[in-house]
């Protein structure tokens, strides 16, 4: 299953070849969502990540609220049952 977000619509995410091979990551900064993401499951808020790696808290805001809003969309069922099945 591929699942793709509309990056563009993301002021706060950009995603060039260039730029981390392609793996998104906060606007400006060579800094992945994936390691956001990670940073915060590890406990870490958003104000220490923000002082520990200079990067400002709001673009941070920014790039976790484009994600919520990219995710918060139906994925048909068609591309999720091969995924069911490969898990199984």
């Amino acid at each position: 299953m591929k699942l793709e977000l509309e990056i563009d619509a993301m002021p706060s995410i950009e995603a060039h070849h260039y730029v981390l091979g392609g793996i998104p990551c906060l606007r400006g900064e060579r800094f992945s969502i994936a390691q956001l993401l990670a940073e915060l499951a590890e406990g870490r808020n958003i104000n220490d990540i923000a002082n520990e790696f200079g990067i400002d808290k709001f673009l941070i805001k920014g790039a976790l609220e484009s994600v919520s809003i990219g995710f918060n969309q139906r994925i048909a069922k068609a591309s999720v049952k091969p995924l069911i099945r490969k898990l199984s």
